[in-house]
């Protein structure tokens, strides 16, 4: 009997997926007791003096917990990478090498205080793979930070991801380095938190930290800031509709009844 079209078809159909397609890296999930959140450090243009401002926060969050498990979240951007920018030089940086070398510095400071860090890819981040028209991504260039490192942080407390995202608490909580961009403050966290009805902290756009809950008041979008020294981002020294950028970070706290709470720390507290 002649074998009829749909069969033949179904049959052609299953030897067509190819074995060498790489599969959608799978989300970075972080459980922690305390977690605190930064995002947009872009090394080497980075606030050393906001920096600071996290590592005596988590000094005292330490002290207070002594048997928490504490980690740091980086939410993206952590270096800059300017040369590699379509923009042109904004800022004068123009060693990539020194730049990770930078990075690793900061990171291995960092680790004293945490016991994990998690990182996830900002748009800065990928100018890398850009710029190299995708044979080196992400995981590449943070296998030459992990070289700077080795020996000061264990590759298994320092856990990253080439998506845009870091899951958190069961899925309760995302920190995101979104595609988007507004110049409304907390509009972007708040469509994602109601896109994916979750929380959702989010970096990029250097706005103030501050939070807007979803329609439904069960979750709530995030800004965080950014540790970015502001005195040495080129287009804002230009003529610019860009909102002022400012500095921020987000605590997040595992309480008692299992629910993870936030408390942020800003610009405009320090200036109250």
């Amino acid at each position: 009997m002649k074998e009829d079209p749909l069969s033949q078809s179904i049959e052609i159909i299953k030897t067509s997926k190819r074995k060498d397609v790489v599969p959608l890296v799978r989300p970075l999930n972080a459980e922690f007791d305390i977690a605190i959140v930064i995002t947009d450090v872009h090394i080497p243009f980075h606030s050393e003096h906001w920096l600071e401002k996290v590592l005596r926060q988590a000094y005292k969050l330490r002290l207070d917990n002594p048997n928490k498990r504490i980690a740091l979240i980086i939410g993206g951007d952590f270096l800059d990478l300017s040369m590699f920018s379509q923009f042109g030089h904004n800022n004068k940086d123009s060693d990539a090498k020194k730049s990770i070398e930078d990075g690793a510095i900061v990171l291995r400071a960092l680790y004293k205080l945490f016991d994990y860090i998690y990182m996830c890819a900002g748009n800065h981040d990928e100018r890398f793979m850009k710029a190299l028209n995708g044979h080196l991504g992400f995981d590449d260039l943070m296998k030459m930070l992990r070289s700077d490192i080795r020996g000061h942080i264990p590759d298994t407390h320092l856990l990253t991801t080439s998506r845009n995202f870091i899951l958190c608490q069961d899925k309760t909580w995302a920190i995101v380095h979104p595609r988007n961009y507004s110049k409304i403050a907390t509009t972007v966290p708040r469509k994602l938190a109601e896109l994916h009805s979750m929380n959702v902290i989010s970096g990029h756009t250097h706005h103030p930290p501050g939070y807007a809950s979803t329609s439904n008041g069960l979750h709530v979008g995030l800004e965080n800031g950014c540790i970015q020294d502001k005195s040495l981002v080129g287009y804002l020294k230009d003529m610019t509709l860009f909102p002022k950028h400012m500095f921020g970070f987000t605590i997040l706290l595992k309480c008692n009844d299992g629910k993870t709470r936030f408390k942020q720390i800003s610009e405009q507290d320090m200036n109250a």
